[in-house]
């Protein structure tokens, strides 16, 4: 005796893709990001809102860190550990200010 252990598919063929139709397509024009900022006017602000790359993120959270050890070596911190100490406090309120711009 068979026992059925699963129902039967409830794919119709209206869902098939047609014959011929080929592989899905990946990347096609409709998924690509567009970056025509001018077109819609704003200016610099509309290019920052809308399309700000995140390397430079990464790059002012690492200058902000950089620039405040540095600066507290230079203004007298007792040692690195020290100096490092700044370099989060504003490594992170940077990070703050960046996830804030983000949203």
């Amino acid at each position: 005796m068979h026992w059925r252990t699963s129902s039967p598919s409830t794919v119709s063929e209206d869902c098939a893709r047609p014959a011929g139709a080929g592989p899905p397509r990946r990347g096609s024009p409709v998924s690509q990001p567009t970056f025509q900022w001018w077109s819609r006017g704003g200016g610099l602000k509309t290019l920052l809102r809308d399309n700000y790359p995140i390397g430079a993120d990464r790059l002012i959270l690492l200058a902000a860190f950089a620039l405040a050890s540095a600066l507290a070596g230079l203004f007298g911190a007792i040692n690195l550990g020290t100096a490092l100490t700044f370099g989060q406090i504003a490594f992170a309120v940077s990070a703050v200010a960046v996830i804030v711009r983000r949203a």
